[in-house]
């Protein structure tokens, strides 16, 4: 069929649908590069253009960014005949998330991934969701038939841009998806989903994501006899979290995964969102939070040594105690010791400069051979998140760290550091020593690193920790 856009021009598309939705038909483009969504006529109002309209212009939060335009099925131009539509680009190669948390068995193994890329996935959600709230615009059904993804290389597309909410300007189409809906909306306290309930829709999918399927607020609690209502209350003004602190009414008997295998800050920010912010909305941590704690997470995620028979294949190392897969309890048996190389930024105290812990949470990369160090791992001042207009972070290696196992010493590259430096002590002390480009240095027990000038380059404290 030819379908005609407000725009004046025209395009080929398949007569038949590929798929079928509650606002009407999803259509192919002949020559397979474009999606196109014809809405039902109830649909199909005035007030739906307009929408439109704002989304594709003055809401535009891709605006030709490709770094942005990679993350969103952002609706392209508006249908004028055979009916009211929108056209998006057409994803190829991606999976539906929903597939991951009810047909996983059925994956091949290429799809199914492996764990280090469902925190590259999780990061670029939580990327596209605050970029959507720091425009004031409501996605208002973030839910697990709304992402596409791969898990293998950490790719991500947020479907079904075209009912975004901003609130007093375009009305929502959509509450929500029941389990991703927050308690406020399940129980009718609110009416209309906004960048508050989307909060917690997006902290909903990064647990059941990153913790295999799990819901974190569907435990064995029961609260009536009757199903449904059982299940409103469960997810509304009943809800309790599966790993409340406190109250372990809700909790299964047997969780495989819980938060405790997370770093410090990302797993105070779940306790946050489901605990302190459940039945009080305005709580509820800002995507950028969850932006900064799955980088971190990231620093801290190691090869599990079971290489055939894990479905993780990678998992945090813990804080504390030897380093064993979460998931099938497999132990690290090499290298024999690790870096833990913690990062710490230039604080003017009294006059004088000390290098302290970034707020409560002490920052660390866990040191694996072949890791990489970039530019916002040593300059305080630089972010891993793009900027706002969509300019990707410096993703160039600046240190690389490796291990010599005739050896059994671990280094750092030293790629692109003009001034890096190492502590080295003399018959008068310490003193700083220069590391030039292309050369490496030792990574030792106690040993410190200087990533640029003083009191403005963050140091590196080496700390060697034993695997089991």
């Amino acid at each position: 069929m030819e379908v005609r856009f407000s725009d004046g021009t025209r395009e080929q598309y398949n007569d038949q649908p590929f798929a079928q939705g509650g606002q009407g038909a999803i259509y192919r483009s002949r020559d397979g590069q474009h999606a196109l969504k014809l809405f039902k006529p109830e649909h199909s109002t005035t007030d739906r253009s307009n929408q439109l309209d704002a989304i594709i212009g003055q809401y535009n939060v891709v605006n030709n960014s490709p770094y942005w335009d990679e993350l969103f099925t952002w609706p392209q131009k508006r249908a004028v005949s055979p009916g009211m539509g929108v056209s998006t680009r057409f994803v190829t190669d991606l999976t539906r998330l929903d597939y991951y948390f009810f047909d996983y068995q059925r994956l091949s193994p290429e799809k199914k991934g492996w764990w280090i890329g469902r925190v590259a996935v999780a990061i670029k959600l939580a990327r596209a969701v605050d970029r959507l709230s720091t425009k004031g615009l409501c996605h208002s059904d973030l839910s697990d038939k709304n992402v596409m993804l791969d898990p293998f290389d950490g790719r991500l597309v947020l479907l079904d841009c075209d009912s975004l909410v901003v609130p007093g300007v375009l009305p929502a189409q959509v509450v929500g998806t029941p389990e991703y809906m927050a308690p406020e909306l399940v129980s009718r306290r609110e009416k209309d989903p906004t960048v508050v309930t989307d909060r917690h829709a997006l902290a909903v999918i990064l647990y059941r994501w990153l913790l295999f399927v799990q819901h974190p607020l569907i435990g064995p609690k029961r609260h009536s006899a009757d199903p449904h209502q059982d299940d409103e209350l469960a997810l509304g003004e009943r809800a309790l979290y599966i790993e409340h602190p406190t109250d372990t009414s809700n909790r299964p008997k047997n969780l495989q995964l819980t938060t405790d295998i997370f770093p410090p800050r990302l797993r105070e920010l779940f306790r946050q969102v489901f605990v302190d912010a459940l039945h009080s909305s305005q709580k509820r941590p800002l995507p950028g939070m969850w932006d900064d704690a799955l980088v971190e997470l990231f620093d801290h995620v190691i090869p599990c040594a079971n290489t055939s028979g894990c479905e993780m294949r990678f998992f945090p190392a813990p804080e504390m105690g030897p380093l064993r897969c979460p998931l099938c309890k497999t132990y690290v048996d090499f290298p024999d010791a690790v870096p833990y190389i913690k990062l710490r930024s230039p604080r003017l105290l009294g006059g004088t400069y000390q290098y302290e812990d970034e707020g409560r949470f002490p920052r660390y990369v866990v040191g694996w051979p072949d890791r990489p160090l970039y530019l916002w791992h040593t300059d305080p001042s630089i972010k891993a998140a793009p900027g706002p207009l969509g300019q990707p972070p410096d993703a160039r290696p600046c240190g690389l760290i490796r291990y010599d196992a005739a050896q059994r010493v671990w280094y750092l590259d030293n790629l692109s550091l003009p001034q890096l430096q190492v502590a080295v002590d003399t018959s008068v002390g310490q003193t700083w020593a220069p590391v030039p480009v292309g050369t490496r240095v030792p990574l030792a027990n106690n040993g410190r690193l200087l990533f640029g000038p003083l009191n403005q380059a963050r140091m590196a404290f080496i700390e060697m920790r034993r695997v089991q």
